[in-house]
């Protein structure tokens, strides 16, 4: 039965998780015209009984290629929204393998960066007849927001006609997973009459209700900042039960010194009690915050947080990324250890840098300020327990495991009263580059002439002086993790397919292969280990390598191997063994001896955290345009189960199984938006490795091994982006030691509103690196090196140990 066919926009209700969302819809039968959407390449029609609805229906030719589509902004109730965008219509083909593509677009400041096309002779069924096709996106946030819709039929064999008829394009919005605390505190807007005053200076004023045990902030003028604030905590017993509770905090007492006070306030939950002290100044806006947390009992910590009501409105959001964002805010915010601005010039309040605390959320439909001083998503951590008989079987073991008697001390500071224009954020990276990209080398089943290929460009080059292609050619800074050892004699023989007989590389056992390693050490390299051997070693071998790679490579880092549920599976490893002090294969006490301060955490990639988030070939997992409610932390510590060392993620293995996809992966609009969204990206990749499909070499007309064509063109296109100043490369352990030395800076919000950054960190930080959304800047009263980044200035300057700047901005 035919249906009839209209022309029509419908709006309609659409109930989508939580709350009354809107679905829009598009849709052309070819009956009649709306001039409300952009309809293109809709003036080929045909009319006759042969439509599949109504009477008319296009004809997209050989001559005329291009058949009907829109080219639209997105709906304005979708705008600034994640949505799924769902094209379907019905086509008709009367020629065989004639072809035929309905293909979608979106275009971002006048560049496209998407492309996708239906292949509609998938759904075809004969030559007679109408068929159905359809097909979904998921369109991110940052799209929605100011790009365009470009979608139209494309007949790209040309072989005959292609019909069309009921074109749909429907917009369903999406909400979001949330990873907010479901607080329930109740704090007043206004202030109340029983309250009594136990702090006051020329900044803000403090205010304690003994009826309703609250702590209010108000500033110099009266106007209310913060109405409240509420331990919240989430635990899990020894049972597995989930325990949630939230508390008001309990005043103590307030001591007052000269210029100074301290207030003292006391929380308790089922587990854990909470000391908090918050210090005071005359002289200052800042109010210091001090927090240590006690374990009452044992239990597994989801979360513990402090949760800041705010009278006044989001003004400034620092994001996790470190862009700021002043408008259009997004619902909810994990900012990693950044900040907020609240209130406008007059009225204002925030946080910001707060390296002490696990990290900071922002819910700006409440108004709530969230800071974690415990949250499993902070630093997530995973384990594969030994189990002989099982295959991925793994353990989430992100919560922290309190005990009686543990401590943990969580340290922060708001400013307020200030009249702050804004702040300057401290980048992630020096010399104001705003994203970085971090090759990590996995050492699995590889041969000496495909190390020397992807190194050098090719398997004849053994001197880093003479290579043509390759890492080692462009400059491109490599973590390479290798094997210390080879003790069962493993070969190539199977992961090549019989095509390398070879044993694999391992510095013991093939000499070419370890002079090649001290060779591209002198070139931008971090050699580390992949674990001592392919299967678990023995802690003799363990301590061996150990010594080894720190006298010859001065080695921080470790990739973790083989992991798995089986005896022979790495057990020595992060994610299996290492931590636990009861198990035979425990490693930490000796990474820890040898200097061994940096982990590979496969948690994301194992566990597939980011899966469905990723825009097209992104280069950034999850992409940033989604939204930041996403935690993830560039790297981290676990507060209770792996010691003093470091975490670093990976998200998902880099495969580039064919020549022509390194260009899909690694295109100028993908490496646009990942620079744009000031990504971070530390890939897990196989270049050397003799499985061809997981490898980055290839074979010349001579029968040579040299690198891949588009590995070249990808490495060339990254060192003309960082002679840009636009892409950072770094070898991880030279990132992170980057990183956590950041850690160690003070930020001081000064009573004129300046900034005083003092070098802690006890190294050298050339390059400091901030941006601000200002005109102008100086740094201890000269310009520093500067330059524009759309909206935003990113300036940097040299930091000595122990020295101080004061920075000032011009909005």
């Amino acid at each position: 039965m035919k249906k009839t066919g209209i022309l029509l926009i419908t709006v309609f209700a659409f109930l989508l998780f939580q709350g009354s969302l809107t679905a829009q819809q598009w849709f052309n039968g070819f009956d009649s015209f709306d001039t409300a959407i952009n309809w293109i390449n809709t003036g080929h029609l045909v009319e006759d009984q042969y439509a599949y609805s109504g009477t008319h229906y296009s004809r997209t030719s050989g001559k005329n290629p291009y058949g009907p589509g829109v080219k639209s902004v997105f709906p304005e109730n979708i705008q600034g929204k994640n949505c799924m965008l769902v094209v379907s219509g019905y086509a008709r083909i009367p020629v065989t393998n004639a072809g035929g593509i309905y293909v979608i677009s979106f275009t971002k400041n006048g560049r496209q960066v998407f492309w996708q096309g239906i292949d509609l002779s998938k759904y075809k069924n004969d030559n007679r007849h109408w068929f159905r096709f359809a097909d979904s996106i998921k369109v991110p946030a940052d799209i929605t927001a100011d790009g365009k819709l470009v979608a139209y039929l494309w007949n790209n064999r040309k072989k005959g006609d292609i019909f069309l008829d009921d074109l749909k394009f429907r917009f369903e919005p999406l909400r979001n997973p949330s990873f907010l605390p479901r607080a329930t505190f109740v704090f007043a807007d206004s202030i109340e009459t029983d309250q009594r005053l136990i702090y006051k200076n020329k900044f803000y004023t403090i205010f304690w209700n003994d009826t309703g045990n609250t702590l209010t902030i108000t500033d110099n003028k009266g106007n209310l900042l913060v109405p409240g604030v509420g331990l919240f905590s989430k635990i899990v017993t020894k049972s597995g039960d989930t325990v949630v509770s939230q508390n008001n905090l309990l005043l103590k007492r307030v001591t007052k010194k000269k210029r100074e006070a301290i207030v003292y306030l006391r929380a308790k939950t089922p587990v854990t009690k909470h000391r908090i002290e918050l210090l005071c100044s005359d002289n200052t806006p800042v109010l210091k915050w001090k927090s240590l947390t006690v374990g009452r009992k044992s239990a597994g910590i989801i979360r513990n947080a402090l949760i800041f009501k705010s009278r006044q409105p989001v003004r400034e959001v620092f994001r996790a990324n470190r862009k700021q964002d002043t408008s259009r805010f997004q619902p909810e915010y994990w900012l990693d250890k950044q900040g907020v601005l609240f209130g406008n010039r007059n009225v204002s309040w925030g946080i910001y840098y707060v390296p002490r605390v696990s990290s900071i959320q922002l819910d700006t439909r409440k108004n709530l300020l969230v800071v974690n001083l415990d949250y499993e998503k902070d630093h997530p951590f995973m384990r594969f327990p030994l189990a002989p008989d099982s295959v991925n079987w793994k353990l989430d073991l992100s919560t922290s495991q309190y005990g009686r008697g543990l401590k943990m001390q969580h340290e922060f500071s708001l400013f307020a009263g200030t009249g702050l224009q804004t702040l300057p954020v401290v980048m992630k990276n020096p010399g104001g580059f705003p994203a970085v990209y971090i090759w990590t080398e996995h050492a699995d089943y590889t041969d000496v002439r495909t190390n020397l290929a992807t190194y050098y460009g090719n398997e004849k080059i053994t001197d880093p002086d003479s290579a043509v292609g390759g890492f080692v050619k462009y400059g491109i800074p490599v973590t390479k993790s290798v094997f210390y050892d080879n003790p069962d004699s493993v070969t190539n023989t199977l992961d090549s397919e019989g095509a390398f007989q070879s044993l694999e590389c391992s510095i013991m056992q093939d000499s070419l292969f370890r002079k090649y390693l001290f060779d591209i050490k002198d070139r931008n390299t971090e050699v580390c280990l992949h674990t001592p051997e392919q299967f678990t070693t023995t802690r003799k071998r363990l301590e061996t390598a150990l010594q080894y790679m720190k006298r010859n490579f001065g080695s921080k880092t470790w990739i973790d191997h083989g992991n798995n549920n089986g005896p022979q599976n790495n057990r020595e490893d992060l994610i299996c063994d290492g931590t636990l002090k009861d198990s035979p294969y425990y490693a930490l006490d000796l990474w820890e001896k040898y200097g061994i301060k940096y982990l590979n955490d496969e948690f994301y990639e194992e566990m597939n955290t980011f899966g469905g988030w990723q825009f097209a070939s992104s280069i950034e997992k999850p992409y940033r345009g989604f939204g930041d409610f996403f935690p993830k932390p560039d790297y981290w510590q676990h507060p209770t189960r792996t010691g003093t060392v470091y975490h670093w993620p990976n998200t998902k293995v880099l495969y580039v199984e064919r020549n022509s996809m390194w260009d899909y992966f690694f295109n100028p609009v993908q490496f646009a938006l990942f620079i744009n969204g000031f990504g971070v990206e530390v890939n897990h990749c196989y270049p050397a490795r003799v499985n061809r499909k997981k490898a980055f070499w290839s074979v010349n007309e001579k029968g040579e091994i040299v690198s891949a064509p588009g590995f070249d063109k990808t490495l060339r296109r990254m060192k003309e982006l960082e002679n840009k100043g636009l892409l950072y490369l770094s070898t991880l352990g030279d990132y992170l030691d980057r990183r956590t030395a950041l850690d160690k800076i003070r930020y001081d919000v000064l009573p004129d509103g300046r900034v005083k950054i003092t070098n802690l960190s006890g190294t050298d930080l050339g390059g400091i690196s901030f941006a601000v959304k200002a005109n102008a800047v100086l740094v201890n009263g000269l310009k520093p090196a500067r330059k524009r980044f759309a909206d935003e200035l990113i300036f940097w300057f040299d930091l000595p140990k122990d020295g101080s700047a004061v920075i000032r901005t011009v909005r």
